[in-house]
This record gives structure tokens, sequence and C-alpha cells, in this order.
């Protein structure tokens, strides 16, 4: 992925809706033409840290169950700095759209490449879950600002670790190991380009050698980890 800056996050953690008095705003839209169930234009609200509010017509009322409660906290809280997009995804909210409400949050965060925080990524995992959503959530952890990573075993030069978001652990190679491994390709590519068989071949044994034990550490410390592997050893 490609690198990014990190966008502007807002940091208040209270709800979009927080210091206002839904009531006295639902009695204004109604005197003004409007309705707290059909009213023709959603009701704006002042802006909070620069980002202007859009109050669905639903909401006016207090009508929100825990899906525009979920929803809605996870645009508040997102880094998305487009009025238009939250407005937008606010609005699918209110329709009682909440599946494309969602996946235009999801998307709108991976195609705008839009750093998250463990947390975050954790709620929309969440919200995937109770909506049946579950692979909506999919890259969205390429996104995270503060991946960590687990050493959970070593065998020599090797180790065992695994990073948040990644099902299945990966082994780590020293560098000195991996040039090693490059130079004897190099090796192997230019003895075959002279067609020196013998040697060529000798070669190959020895490098077969090495990526056999660098597989046999891996299965071993997934084996003391109980972990399965990812792939169907073969016979």
């Amino acid at each position: 992925m490609r690198s990014i800056a990190v966008s502007a996050v807002r940091t208040s953690m209270q709800p979009w809706h927080a210091g206002i008095d839904l009531a006295t705003v639902a009695k204004k839209a109604e005197s003004e033409g409007g309705s707290h169930e059909c009213g023709p234009e959603p009701t704006r609200i002042g802006p909070r840290d620069g980002i202007p509010r859009t109050l669905p017509p639903r909401f006016l009322g207090g009508l929100m169950n825990e899906d525009d409660t979920m929803l809605l906290g996870l645009v508040d809280d997102s880094p998305i700095t487009s009025s238009a997009i939250c407005d937008d995804i606010r609005e699918l909210v209110g329709a009682g759209e909440y599946g494309i409400a969602f996946d235009t949050l999801c998307s709108s965060l991976y195609e705008d490449e839009h750093q998250i925080t463990r947390a975050y990524f954790e709620r929309l995992q969440a919200a995937a879950k109770s909506l049946y959503l579950p692979r909506t959530t999919d890259g969205l952890c390429e996104l995270i600002a503060d991946t960590s990573i687990e050493a959970m075993a070593t065998r020599g030069d090797y180790a065992l670790l695994r990073w948040f978001g990644r099902k299945f652990p990966g082994l780590l190679v020293q560098g000195d190991t991996l040039s090693v491994l490059n130079e004897t390709l190099a090796e192997l590519k230019d003895l075959l380009n002279t067609g020196d068989i013998e040697e060529a071949t000798f070669v190959l044994g020895e490098l077969t050698r090495t990526m056999h034990g660098l597989q046999t550490s891996y299965e071993d410390m997934m084996k003391s980890a109980k972990i399965a592997l990812p792939y169907a050893k073969r016979d």
C-alpha cells in the first residue's frame, strides 16, 4: 500500500447530537413546515470541530435504535473529513439503509486510505458482525496506524511472529540469511546460463536444503504454538 499522510482525526468522543435538545429542534422544524417523520429536507445543525452536521428527519423526535447509534457513532469518530460523505452516510442511516451506509463508510475509509486506530477497527468489525456483513471490513486492517507484533516462538536464527489483523503468523528471517539465499539464486542462474549442469545441481541441492530448514523451523514453531498451518503439508 502506498504511503499516506495521517488524516486529521476528530478527537471528541461525544456523540454527534451531544448538547442538542432534540425536542426543541423538532418543534423548530415543524414550525417551519417540516416533520420529524417525513420532513422534505434534513435539518442542519451547527458545526462541531469544523465539520457541519446534518440531522436526519427521523431523529428529530429522538427515534434512534441500536444500529442508528452504532453507525452514527462510527461516522462521528471516523477520520473522514468530507462533510458531504458523512452527511450522505447519515442520511442512509436515517432512511434505514444500514448495509449501504456501512459499506459507504468502509469504502470511503479504504479508497481514501484514512488511517484508523486498532480500537476503531474493532468497532468496525463488531458492526460488520451485527449487520451480517462480515466481508465489508476486509482489507481495512491495512489502515491501522498502531499495528503491534506478537513474538510467539524462536528457533535458531528464526522467529515466529504474528501481527494484528493477520490470521496466521509469519516467519522472521534475518537479513544476512536473506542475502545468502539471494546470492545462491544468482549463482545458480549463472551456472545454468553457462551450461554447468553438474555444479548447478549441487547448488540447487544446497538451496533446497536451506529452504527445507526454513519451512521445518516454521512448522515446528507453529506446532509448539498449537496453531494450524495455513497450507496442507506434502506427503
